[in-house]
């Protein structure tokens, strides 16, 4: 008798626990929000902080010390597939107070590196006066990667890059060439004398402008959902593997071709030794 009220007992708490698991993944899976859609439709406006970085000198030897070599911000207007790109120069200058406990003075950059994405984040957020709910990383090794998943990247270059800078022989074509990833690597490094912090931003401007278009010319390729996982790795994101597929997805038809970039602007001025913007 006594056998049988622990066997009743048994499988009542073993259904008890069953329907709790069963409420359980029943409730994640109703709450589980779309950020992407949740934005679209409060603020019409997708944001996105968009960060390239590198670990390698002009050599190509690998150094501790990351450093930002491009940063903009996306704004996509998904009724027209308008956009607008402004670029945020690294030596963009004020106090930050997430440097240090009272803040200070110093280049943007000098943020990302010391403190992370998020107060980066939250500093360009200040500048541009409006909030940028997400932001997608690549590394230089990964963006090289990804340019050759897609095909390689069509920039235009004005003259033939055929000069050597601090022991680095850099080559390049002239005109509109298709760049391999190695020679986007290139493209993004190379800096002359002769050119200005204004060209070497404009120029990664436009590798980065070839890199969504080069997105929107294989998004069939790229958003298989086979093929995704070849893609996504190479990302560093806050958003889950489907907020991301629906982030690149969204960004994949904009109309790239009439994008303008912006950039901030205004005079250099010497601070403690840094030229600040």
């Amino acid at each position: 008798m006594a056998k049988n009220v622990v066997n009743k007992n048994l499988i009542f708490l073993i259904i008890i626990i069953f329907v709790l698991i069963v409420t359980s993944i029943t409730l994640v899976i109703y709450l589980q929000t779309d950020p992407i859609k949740e934005v679209l439709e409060t603020d019409q406006i997708l944001k996105t902080l968009i960060v390239l970085e590198s670990d390698e000198n002009n050599n190509g030897e690998l150094h501790n010390q990351k450093s930002v070599l491009f940063t903009g911000v996306l704004m996509y207007y998904p009724v027209s597939r308008r956009v607008a790109m402004f670029d945020i120069p690294g030596n963009t200058g004020s106090i930050y107070s997430s440097l240090g406990d009272d803040g200070r003075v110093d280049r943007i950059d000098a943020v990302y590196l010391e403190n992370g994405i998020e107060s980066y984040q939250k500093e360009i957020e200040k500048i541009l006066g409006t909030s940028i709910p997400f932001y997608l990383i690549m590394n230089l090794s990964d963006f090289s990667q990804l340019t050759d998943l897609l095909g390689g990247l069509r920039v235009f270059i004005s003259s033939p890059i055929d000069t050597v800078v601090d022991g680095v022989h850099y080559l390049l074509p002239s005109g509109a060439v298709n760049l391999d990833g190695d020679k986007v690597c290139t493209y993004l490094k190379y800096s002359i004398p002769e050119e200005t912090t204004a060209e070497l931003q404009e120029r990664r401007q436009m590798a980065i402008l070839s890199f969504l278009i080069a997105i929107n010319k294989n998004s069939s390729l790229m958003f298989n959902k086979k093929n995704f996982s070849y893609f996504e790795k190479y990302f560093q994101t806050s958003l889950n593997k489907d907020g991301l597929y629906r982030l690149l997805s969204e960004l994949s038809v904009i109309d790239a071709e009439r994008l303008v970039p912006q950039t901030i602007t205004g005079a250099l001025r010497n601070v403690d030794g840094k030229p600040l913007l």
